[in-house]
């Protein structure tokens, strides 16, 4: 791998994935190498499903597949490199202003959008799958690695760490304790948390316990996030506690 590009930094190491920024040396074309965590059957194969599914959503909000760099025991997928990090680092130091916020929520909604419209369901919206360039204020869903096509009767996390790491953004579907499957909706809960984060600086649910972090998405309804920041306007905290309802319909 190292012949064929030239790394520059690691810019992102989360719960699923490692993200280098690198060069293609063919042409110095700047480039993202995202990996995952091992390299098992199965997560060999959800790279390449993964691929297949950017491929067929390629378009404006949603990072450009270029291949697929199968020669170390992981495969990485390469991406067009549109400048940015993830989402989850852009505002440790503070949260977004009102709009500043508005134009993240448009463009995620907007992705979202393009990424329903195939019939796909992300299944793991979250700020660290996300790629921000604060200069241009743009926007860019990273990745489908918990993608699937159409409803599913089941949960997609078949990983428990996986799981376990994207826990604080995951529906009430999602944790397999509902007698309901998992569509599109599901993602919108999962954007109303993300939301919720970055509006407030805060998680909705947060316990060491991840049976009670279960049990908050299943039953408690978050605090108004005006309540938490008198700053936020109303209908943002509205739209935000819509997104985040216990139930689908």
């Amino acid at each position: 791998m190292e012949a064929s590009y030239k790394l520059i930094a690691r810019i992102h190491e989360g719960a699923s994935l490692t993200l280098w920024r690198a060069l293609r040396a063919s042409d110095s074309r700047p480039v993202l190498l995202k990996t995952g965590r091992c390299a098992d059957d199965d997560a060999v194969a959800a790279v390449h499903n993964e691929a297949e599914l950017l491929a067929s959503v390629a378009g404006e909000g949603i990072v450009r597949l270029l291949g697929i760099d199968e020669s170390d025991a992981i495969p990485r997928l390469i991406l067009d490199d549109p400048g940015g990090i993830p989402l989850s680092d852009c505002f440790t130091a503070g949260k977004p202003d009102v709009d500043t916020f508005l134009c993240i929520a448009l463009q995620a909604a907007q992705a979202l959008g393009k990424v329903h419209s195939a019939g796909i369901v992300v299944g793991d919206i979250n700020p660290e799958n996300f790629l921000y360039q604060p200069e241009r204020r743009q926007l860019r869903l990273l990745g489908l690695a918990a993608a699937i096509h159409g409803p599913r009767a089941r949960q997609p996390f078949d990983s428990p760490t996986r799981l376990a790491a994207l826990l604080p953004y995951v529906s009430p579907e999602q944790t397999g304790r509902m007698n309901r499957g998992v569509d599109q909706r599901s993602d919108f809960y999962s954007l109303g948390v993300m939301f919720y984060a970055l509006t407030t600086g805060q998680l909705p649910f947060v316990s060491d316990d991840p049976l009670e972090i279960v049990h908050a998405h299943l039953a408690v309804v978050p605090p108004d996030p005006t309540t938490l920041d008198d700053a936020i306007p109303a209908t943002i905290s509205r739209i935000i506690l819509k997104l985040m309802s216990k139930t689908p319909e």
